[in-house]
């Protein structure tokens, strides 16, 4: 990128850094100066900025001074609809509130541009009342911090991206993109990503620290042109309510060439997440020297034929995950108060699951130590039957499909993967667990060779289970001696009727999970009628309730209505209309100890009274650690 020395500073031109009077004009009059003498440097001095959507061009940095905030405000007025140059087709699902069209910061087709100085970007963006994203009837504003499109050559360095009310950014086919130095603040913003690719070429991520509300970095495609490849991520500090880094679902092109290496990953919902899905390749995935503490789930890979574009009936079929290799891992958990929430990980350290058709293929574990909390006494989740993601082609290709309410196995689980090498591996749990400690099933063509399980006082739980076919045992240890090693094929008569133990309950629970899929996918396809962000009338550490009031009447129950939590965790009780008994329920066995993220739909119809014509109230009672609900709730109804 060039260095131009020509300066245009804000106040020339009327900017008053006092965080209360609009900058808006005066800071696009100092960028549009710029552009007319060629291009320069557009300086934001000292001070607070407030301001709404400005636009960068060709050959402009915006220099924002260590001791400067750009301030966002929060008048939706300000924020005008953008004439987006990649339309986001949204046939499916709508996406009303998902992928709204405005920014603070918005560029497109420029080249040679930059956003640096050491100075912050603030969204005022968050959860609850009082913040950013504005809901009204018709319209959500919920503005990026930094949103580009066809752009190349772009610098981002030494600035922090704080509060945005949505993702902080966007990069829609972007190229030749550099980040350095970068801070992304977002942790209390719901749908608050850090660093967000829609395609893109040639980028380059380095020394960059994130605490974000989801994704840390996130690959999608949005539409087949939309190829991301040639991705480099290193020295860059992760903290997620969601995933460190993400490629996927919405996979409608090929990710290729990724290379991520020399992180540290603490505090995240998922560390490395890859969702291959829509039919496409994703291929030559390289992690190497990274750290993960209290990560819950530390690396899942699916293939799924989840499609952004197509109807269920009509999406394409074979998408290919291939070609990765992860060496250099460690992964350790602790049991300090900070992240208590991490108790009881339902999923194993490392989840590779392709499909029947399709498997994952040519991957390589080396070098790896997984130490996971453990704590799964009951027998009976080893009879937890992990479900086929084709059997969900209608959601995303999340973990929470297959965790009804856990995967039954501590360290490794793969299935339908071949060409796999595992080796110099070390598994140990902190608690005792009756999982085993790793599960090969439908794995083909590959080896084993170093793989050590260190026992915790329950000699089942490093039982070794492998189904596989063309398994090369090259050596595996596990300590102590009298733990049992156990094959499919060579199970005793305890084990299967300990693995068979637990099959009415998993039944069930597998039944309460296909509802919420079928009233979540019925959900999503109706228009949104409301959305707002509900305050808990009451809370503590382990519950939280919600009264929630809707326009919907009982003279249009005849029609279909649900209300919508994309983000809720706890076991729930739903009361429609002061019914003293739940008119929706969802109880796990208190035997896993377990509380939910998971996308909710509640059927509102079959529940409201007639004649009565009063608004539609509604009482939601969760329990568990962390209850609450996490993001806005909406009404959709036909």
């Amino acid at each position: 990128m060039n260095h131009f020395t020509i300066y245009y500073d804000i106040r020339r031109y009327g900017a008053i850094g006092d965080g209360k009077a609009l900058c808006t004009s005066a800071i696009q009059a100092a960028i549009d100066e710029c552009r007319e003498k060629g291009g320069g440097t557009v300086y934001i001095t000292a001070g607070v900025y407030l301001t709404g959507t400005i636009s960068l061009h060709s050959g402009i940095t915006l220099y924002i001074d260590k001791s400067a905030t750009l301030l966002a405000s929060t008048d939706e007025k300000d924020y005008p609809e953008l004439e987006l140059l990649s339309v986001i087709d949204n046939r499916v699902t709508p996406l009303v509130c998902t992928y709204p069209s405005q920014a603070l910061i918005y560029a497109a087709n420029a080249d040679n541009i930059g956003v640096t100085g050491g100075g912050k970007i603030e969204g005022q963006g968050g959860y609850g009342s009082g913040y950013f994203p504005v809901y009204t009837q018709n319209r959500c504003v919920r503005p990026t911090l930094i949103l580009m499109e066809y752009c190349r050559y772009v610098d981002i360095e030494s600035v922090t991206l704080s509060n945005a009310a949505f993702w902080s950014t966007r990069f829609v086919m972007c190229g030749y993109m550099n980040f350095n130095a970068v801070k992304v603040l977002s942790l209390d913003t719901y749908n608050g990503d850090g660093l967000d690719f829609c395609g893109g070429e040639n980028v380059m991520i380095s020394n960059c620290v994130f605490e974000a509300g989801d994704d840390c970095i996130a690959l999608k495609a949005f539409r087949p042109e939309h190829i991301c490849r040639r991705f480099t991520v290193t020295n860059c500090i992760f903290t997620s309510k969601w995933a460190g880094i993400r490629m996927g679902p919405e996979a409608e092109a090929e990710m290729l060439d990724i290379a991520v290496s020399n992180c540290v990953f603490e505090s995240c919902g998922d560390g490395i997440k890859i969702e291959a899905c829509g039919g496409k390749v994703f291929e030559n995935f390289l992690f190497s020297n990274l750290i993960m503490r209290n990560v819950e789930r530390p690396v899942f890979a699916v293939l799924n034929s989840y499609s952004f574009l197509h109807e269920p009936t009509c999406r394409p079929a074979g998408s290919v995950l291939r070609n990765i290799t992860i060496r250099d891992l460690t992964v350790t958990v602790s049991r300090d108060e900070k992240y208590e929430r991490l108790l009881m990980r339902d999923m194993p350290g490392i989840t590779f699951s392709g499909t029947m058709n399709d498997r994952i293929s040519n991957l390589t574990l080396d070098n790896i130590q997984i130490q996971d909390e453990g704590g799964f006494t009951d027998p009976c989740v080893c009879a937890l039957d992990v479900p086929e993601f084709l059997d969900y082609t209608n959601l995303y290709a999340e973990s929470c499909h297959m965790e009804r309410p856990c995967v039954p196995a501590s360290g490794i689980y793969m299935r339908h993967v071949e060409n796999a090498n595992l080796r110099h591996i070390s598994i140990s749990t902190l608690l005792p667990d009756v999982r085993p400690m790793l599960i090969l099933d439908d794995v083909c063509g590959s080896s084993i060779f170093d793989v050590t399980g260190f026992a915790t006082d329950m000699t089942s739980c490093v039982t070794l289970k492998v189904g596989c076919k063309e398994l090369v045992e090259s050596g595996y240890r596990v300590f102590p001696s009298n733990a049992n090693i156990v094959t499919t094929a060579e199970a005793s008569a305890e084990q299967t009727e300990i693995w068979a133990a637990g099959k009415t309950e998993a039944r069930r629970i597998d039944e309460m999970f296909a509802q919420e899929a079928y009233n979540v996918d019925n959900a999503r396809k109706l228009p949104l009628l409301s959305a707002f962000t509900p305050e808990p009338i009451s809370t503590s550490e382990t519950a939280a309730t919600y009264i929630i009031e809707t326009d919907l009447r009982s003279d249009n129950a005849d029609k279909a209505a649900y209300l919508y939590m994309p983000y809720v965790i706890g076991n729930m009780e739903v009361y429609i209309n002061g019914n003293g008994t739940a008119a929706v329920s969802r109880v796990l066995s208190p035997a896993y100890k377990h509380s939910m993220r998971y996308f909710y739909a509640v059927e509102l119809t079959p529940h409201i009274e007639v004649p009565s014509a009063e608004p539609t109230k509604i009482k939601i009672c969760l329990t568990g650690k962390e209850a609450g609900i996490y993001s806005p709730v909406e009404i959709r109804a036909n």
